[in-house]
């Protein structure tokens, strides 16, 4: 349903473009056993709308993970309506 990545303030233009974003990261980890991501699952409410959920995981987004320094990429599924959820 919808897709996006939230940088912290300071990160490179390049970082908010998905391709690129990924491509560095796989290129700056020589480690053959490397965690390059955590990925995070998160369900949300059906009771709000798409537009209300993308600004609810947006503060979340910001407040856990940007705060730190963390570029996030995520995306909304929201399969037939019933089960609305993000993977981080």
């Amino acid at each position: 349903a919808h897709s996006e990545i939230i940088t912290p303030v300071d990160a490179p233009e390049w970082s908010k473009n998905r391709e690129e974003l990924w491509n560095a990261v796989e290129r700056c980890e020589k480690r053959k056993d490397a965690t390059l991501a955590r990925e995070i699952e998160v369900a949300l409410p059906t009771e709000l709308s798409l537009s209300q959920n993308k600004e609810l995981l947006r503060e979340y987004i910001k407040d856990q993970f940007v705060s730190l320094g963390m570029v996030a990429d995520f995306s909304i599924h929201d399969v037939d309506e019933k089960n609305p959820h993000a993977h981080i």
